[in-house]
């Protein structure tokens, strides 16, 4: 695939229903890969992340409070780390590297929404600061609710869609549907009008417009 004709330089770029084509993708200046892999490798965190960028254990260190990651976790072994450590790990590397473009998969995924909503903040940063470009491998319509009003849907054939309507209902032949548009559909089958919102706030402000007044 051909990421440069995707690439937003404001906001993250999400693919939808995506197959990733970078399984054994290693990290560079160029693009940094957080991926969504086991490790079966007995290397130690600092061994990997020293062997990789040349950075110092300072440096390690000081990205790893960034990122809410205890120092103890440095001897530890890759295979031994939960999936969300090890993806931790591999956005210190990509910070290390200071890669141009971030190719983060279900990187999200095991987060608690405090969570979510601190690296989501961490991501933009570095969209807005350091000009970094970011595409988010996701299916948690929930999530991208929260986070973007588009992305890209692949569909049959890895053909690609542009989404801006999160009402259409061939997204839904691919993915779950997202607890605000399970709402508002409902109100709306209930004989209700309802501003068409995604994130859950919202959506919360447009049932109160078409749903309080009637009551």
């Amino acid at each position: 695939i051909n990421l440069t004709s995707f690439l937003k330089e404001d906001n993250f770029t999400v693919f939808v229903n995506f197959k990733s084509h970078f399984r054994n993708a290693k990290s560079s200046l160029e693009k940094g890969f957080i991926l969504d892999n086991k490790v079966t490798s007995l290397i130690s965190v600092e061994e990997y992340l020293k062997n990789n960028t040349h950075a110092s254990s300072d440096k390690i260190i000081k990205l790893f409070k960034l990122v809410k990651l205890k120092e103890s976790i440095l001897t530890e072994s890759l295979k031994y780390l939960t999936p969300l450590e090890l993806k931790k790990i591999y956005l210190v590397e990509v910070l290390l590297l200071k890669s141009k473009i971030i190719i983060c998969e279900y990187f999200f995924r095991d987060m608690i929404n405090e969570e979510k909503d601190y690296f989501r903040r961490l991501l933009r940063n570095l969209i807005y600061i350091q000009k970094v470009k970011i595409v988010l491998i996701e299916n948690d319509m929930n999530f991208i609710c929260e986070t973007v009003k588009e992305f890209y849907l692949f569909t049959k054939n890895e053909k690609c869609k542009l989404i801006t309507d999160f009402y259409n209902e061939e997204i839904y032949k691919y993915v779950p549907m997202p607890h605000t548009v399970e709402i508002i559909k409902y109100l709306e089958e209930c004989g209700y009008e309802i501003d068409h919102e995604i994130t859950f706030n919202e959506t919360l402000k447009a049932i109160y417009r078409g749903v309080a007044w009637d009551i």
